[in-house]
C-alpha cells in the first residue's frame, strides 16, 4: 500500500474532469503530530498506574479520544495530484479548498529538515506564474522527494501537450 493513499475521497472524485486521472492522494505525515500521539499514549499509561477505577476509566477514555481526535485532524487535510491540477482540501465541519492547474505551475521547491530526512517527510512549496510567494504549500507530507518527482514528471507531460 505504501505511504500514499490509493483511494480517492468521494468529495474529490466528483470534481474530476473527464479524462482526469488521480496520481497521488496523501495526508500530512503522522510525524507532524507525534507529540499529540504521545500525549494520548501518556493518558492511556495513566489508566494503568492510577489506583482508582474511575480515574483509570477517565484516563483511558481521554487517551483514546485524544488519539482519535489527532488522527482525525491529520486526515482532514488531503493533497491530491491529478493529471490536470493539484488540490488541497481541508474539511471537518467546514471546508477549504485550493486548486492549482498544472499549466500555471512554474516551480516546485522541497524543504526537508534533518528529522524530515530521517523520517522521510517534508514540505513542498508550489509556485505559479505571475504570483508573489508560494501559491500552495503541501506541509509535512510523506515522501516529499517522490511527490516532487511525480509533479515534475506531470509538468513535463503537460508542457509537451501544450
Amino acid at each position: 500500500m505504501g505511504i500514499f493513499s490509493p483511494t480517492v475521497p468521494r468529495n474529490i472524485r466528483k470534481h474530476l474532469a473527464p479524462g482526469e486521472g488521480v496520481l497521488l492522494v496523501l495526508h500530512p505525515s503522522a510525524w507532524r503530530y507525534i507529540l499529540h500521539y504521545l500525549l494520548g499514549l501518556i493518558l492511556l499509561g495513566f489508566s494503568i498506574v492510577l489506583p482508582v477505577f474511575e480515574a483509570k476509566a477517565v484516563a483511558a477514555i481521554s487517551g483514546i479520544l485524544y488519539i482519535a481526535y489527532t488522527e482525525l485532524r491529520r486526515r482532514r487535510i488531503a493533497y491530491v495530484v491529478t493529471t490536470h491540477r493539484i488540490m488541497k482540501e481541508a474539511r471537518l465541519f467546514s471546508r477549504r479548498s485550493s486548486t492549482l492547474p498544472m499549466n500555471r505551475i512554474t516551480d516546485v521547491h522541497l524543504d526537508q529538515s534533518f528529522f524530515g530526512r530521517l523520517f522521510n517527510f517534508g514540505d513542498l512549496f508550489i509556485n505559479t506564474a505571475g504570483e508573489g510567494g508560494f501559491e500552495l504549500v503541501m506541509e509535512k507530507i510523506p515522501g516529499p522527494g517522490d511527490v516532487k518527482a511525480t509533479i515534475e514528471s506531470q509538468l513535463l507531460e503537460t508542457r509537451k501537450k501544450s
